[in-house]
């Protein structure tokens, strides 16, 4: 019992004479190496955390959870919006699809979607492009410390043909990106029979 004291002693007077920080890597008696617990908001220091949004419903669960994280963080939220371009065919001709909302509509849409904790600092950015190319040049021109996004869960020959833009942010991205996954929607007990 002596020996264990002694031994507790004899660290503790050494990390003090010795000027090692108590919260670096330290070796128990069993010669294991441990690293003491810090505190989080030091260790990552995220001061902006960007979270794309394309207005679905599965958004508001990621834009609640992106909220609750940048409140308890202290970060500043960059909610962002990525227009996309008219693809352009081979002939030159371009092709729109089903219309979109003008600029202005996306600009009043984005400026609506709003931290769920109204303490949250935050801005908005509306950019045009390929969505995963301009989250990610947005992320290193912002000097962003961290990426929340959703995954949507496209699946098969739809994700095969489009890509997916949360795989292709992880990718490419210098910070870490934070993946969502919406929950499910509870079966009632009248379908699931």
């Amino acid at each position: 019992m002596g020996t264990v004291r002694h031994e507790y002693c004899s660290n503790l007077i050494f990390m003090i004479f010795s000027k090692k920080s108590a919260l670096g890597p330290k070796t128990r008696s069993s010669g294991r190496r441990t690293t003491e617990r810090k505190d989080p908001r030091q260790a990552m220091k995220i001061q902006k955390i960007l979270f794309p949004t394309d207005f679905s419903t599965s958004s508001d669960a990621e834009l609640a959870y992106a909220s609750s994280l940048a409140r308890d963080l202290g970060a500043k939220l960059l909610i962002t919006h990525v227009e996309e371009p008219p693809v352009v065919y081979g002939t030159g001709e371009m092709y729109y699809g089903i219309p979109n909302p003008d600029t202005d509509t996306l600009t009043t849409m984005l400026e609506a979607v709003k931290p769920t904790d109204p303490a949250v600092a935050f801005e908005h950015h509306l950019v045009t492009g390929d969505p995963a190319n301009e989250i990610v040049r947005l992320a290193q021109d912002e000097n962003v410390d961290m990426i929340i996004m959703g995954t949507h869960g496209r699946t098969g020959l739809r994700r095969m043909l489009m890509g997916s833009v949360t795989e292709a942010v992880v990718r490419r991205a210098a910070c870490p990106v934070l993946t969502f996954k919406p929950p499910h929607e509870k079966q009632s007990a009248s379908t699931s029979n």
